[in-house]
């Protein structure tokens, strides 16, 4: 029994209404001590619903939830026997609870009964014992959760945040690390130091000076690694913490910059590649002017010449050579995007055939260089100036890679091939199908792992300074890529390189795609036109330049030397030519005179083309005259919309033309530009003095 409490104890107890949150469970075998426990506790406001009899009614309503026991000893005791024998607790061998004992049982102290006993009163005790012993067990009831969900709530922070992280001793020691920082560094199993993972030891003992003069790190830039080698950028933060059990602990924390540099460094190539097309698409124009007058002014010779004349062979060599400028200047245009691409359906195995004596001397005349291609076509939908740029940029890397070797081969083969299952080329996903494949094989010094990642990176290069750009791999895989293709290595160092143009075959069925033989060295086909140097079309003297007489032209350049010779094309044709080098001074030159057409440049300074034409037609009410704009750049040297297709721009370009007017692009040849003259006019009007 309880001994009562004092009038002012129970009354304070009484006028307590308020029930507490806290629910308590009694098991006491006496049960008058219990019933009365259970009224003290209740009129002190607790909630204690929950009284019994031996350990084993207790267990039995083991599945309830209590904050508190007040239990007996003994029963205590032969809860612990019960416990035994279950296989789970439950929680209930957990739960916090105050010990009731009696002067008769040997040593009545906390050390004896376990860490869960938060307080041991002797029988009898009183009321007032009870309700202080009570208290102090439920402060500290509620102080051991709160620890507890704090300890949880670091628990997740540390163990589910997105950023590595890890504990070490002063010396480098891990003795702890979160899931993050596992997956970034992947560590085995065994013990290791955080100097494990940095790329340099002088880097790891420059960051242990640094944190001993300064106390802490914040935000260092580090190269560092991971268990397998992997290069990593990391941004590292560290500092100390006492600890109970180690005394003294560093905390890690690191960002992953590996990625965000990696884009980066794209960034800055792609700024490279803007700056090199912006140049480009500057010289693009000048360029191609030049190559107008080259071709103009030879071709105009040609016209003097008899059919049989020895010099015709001179021309054709100045006609080759400019082919190959204007070839070489559309490459880079079209790599850069100022140009876009024309690909069209073209028998690849023609293509090969085309340029095997180009390649061959581009291999030099002391590497053995064989040639194997099907006898069957193989048709890609490709530009061809860009796949031969591609096949070039190739075999001149092959020769690069065997010098110094005493002898050595290049080969190039062409096959079809069938994909039964999509592949993956160095990321690029090539789907089922059929492709015909190029491939290129040198002898010469082999490609390690770790450059065939790089080798394809725009303006790198292996080479020695002022002996390579950095562009001819990265050429490759832009045209091979833009051709729904992919590019493969296959390379062993001091073995030689095998790089392969997968392209999809166009109209081929896979039952159709057996690997045809290969064609022998002395059967050439006749019956395809040839896509070599010198395809310009070049009208001869049977072929002579003739416009209507009478015609008066306006032609606006602002290339003085291109002036000079459209005039003298037009004048050997018979028509009259007014030469104005900008907008301003053609709209002077028309205020006293009119035209019968017009040849205006598109990319003129100040006031463009385009805007010239409207200017001209918007003051005269009479009919717009004809027109040929000619351009050595089809955007016109603005800057592109990149939410465009390269063919979208070129559309939008020809769409600006006016209606009825002709777009000639650069370079061209006299013939090439009397001809667009003659269908501008039309025949409806008679200009025959």
């Amino acid at each position: 029994m309880l001994d009562r409490p004092s009038g002012c104890f129970a009354n304070r107890g009484r006028a307590e209404k308020k029930t507490k949150k806290a629910r308590i469970a009694i098991v006491e075998k006496n049960p008058l001590l219990a019933l009365d426990i259970q009224k003290t506790l209740g009129r002190a406001g607790y909630e204690t619903g929950s009284v019994f009899f031996s350990a084993l009614d207790y267990l039995a309503a083991a599945e309830k939830n209590f904050d508190l026991l007040v239990i007996d000893r003994n029963l205590r005791r032969d809860l612990s026997s019960l416990m035994k024998t279950r296989t789970t607790e439950g929680g209930i061998h957990s739960v916090p609870y105050i010990c009731l004992a009696t002067l008769a049982d040997e040593s009545p102290n906390l050390e004896d009964e376990g860490d869960k006993a938060l307080g041991i009163l002797v029988k009898p005790f009183s009321a007032k014992d009870l309700l202080g012993t009570l208290e102090i067990a439920l402060y500290r009831v509620r102080m051991e959760k709160r620890l507890s969900a704090e300890e949880k709530r670091y628990r997740e922070l540390f163990d589910f945040s997105l950023s590595p992280r890890c504990l070490t001793v002063s010396g480098g020691t891990v003795v702890e690390a979160n899931g993050a920082f596992r997956r970034l560094f992947s560590p085995g199993d065994a013990s290791f130091s955080i100097g494990d993972f940095f790329a340099s030891v002088s880097d790891w003992n420059s960051l242990k000076d640094s944190f001993i003069s300064e106390g802490a790190i914040q935000g260092r830039e580090l190269d560092m690694k991971n268990s397998r080698g992997g290069g990593l950028r990391i941004l590292v933060s560290v500092s100390s913490f006492d600890d109970s059990r180690y005394g003294s602990l560093l905390s890690w924390e690191f960002f992953d910059l590996t990625e965000a540099q990696r884009l980066r460094e794209e960034l800055m190539q792609s700024q490279k590649m803007d700056a090199l097309g912006k140049l480009a698409g500057g010289i693009a124009h000048d360029f191609n002017n030049i190559l107008t007058t080259i071709i103009g002014h030879s071709e105009m010779l040609r016209m003097d010449l008899s059919a049989g004349s020895s010099e015709n062979k001179d021309i054709e060599g100045i006609s080759a050579a400019t082919d190959r400028a204007t070839r070489l200047t559309r490459q880079l245009l079209g790599f850069s995007r100022k140009q876009p691409y024309k690909p069209r359906v073209i028998d690849l195995v023609q293509l090969l055939r085309d340029s095997e004596g180009m390649l061959k001397k581009l291999a030099g005349e002391s590497v053995l260089f064989s040639f194997q291609i099907p006898r069957r076509s193989l048709s890609v939908f490709i530009d061809p100036i860009q796949i031969e740029q591609a096949l070039m940029n190739l075999v001149v890397n092959a020769r690069d890679a065997l010098q110094g070797a005493p002898s050595g081969s290049i080969a190039v083969f062409a096959a079809p091939r069938e994909l039964k299952r999509g592949i993956s080329l160095r990321g690029r996903e090539l789907a089922p199908g059929c492709y015909a494949i190029i491939s290129v094989v040198d002898s010469g010094c082999g490609i390690s792992p770790e450059l065939s990642e790089k080798i394809f990176d725009p303006f790198f290069t292996t080479k020695g300074a002022h002996k390579g750009t950095g562009l001819g791999l990265a050429i490759v895989n832009s045209v091979i890529s833009a051709a729904g293709g992919g590019v493969e290595l296959l390379s062993q160092e001091g073995k030689g390189s095998e790089f392969r143009l997968w392209l999809p075959l166009v109209g081929v069925s896979p039952e159709s795609a057996e690997r045809p033989g290969m064609e022998p060295r002395d059967a050439p086909n006749p019956d395809t036109k040839n896509l070599g140097a010198g395809d310009w079309g070049y009208e001869t003297r049977d072929g002579a330049l003739e416009l209507p007489k009478g015609l008066s032209l306006l032609i606006v350049d602002d290339d003085e030397d291109l002036l000079g010779l459209l005039a003298y094309i037009v004048g050997k044709a018979g028509a009259k030519a007014v030469l104005a080098r900008n907008g301003g001074e053609a709209l002077l030159l028309s205020e006293g005179q009119a035209f019968d057409a017009l040849v205006i440049d598109i990319n003129l300074p100040g006031l463009d083309g385009f805007a010239f034409y409207e200017r001209l037609a918007q003051r005269s009410s009479a009919p717009r005259p004809p027109c040929v704009f000619i351009s050595g750049r089809l955007d016109g040297g603005r800057e592109k919309d990149f939410s465009e297709s390269d063919s979208a721009i070129e559309q939008k370009e020809i769409q600006n033309i006016p209606e009825g007017s002709l777009l000639l692009e650069k370079p061209f040849t006299p013939a090439q530009l009397v001809r667009a003259i003659k269908q501008s006019l039309g025949s409806g009007k008679d200009f025959s003095v």
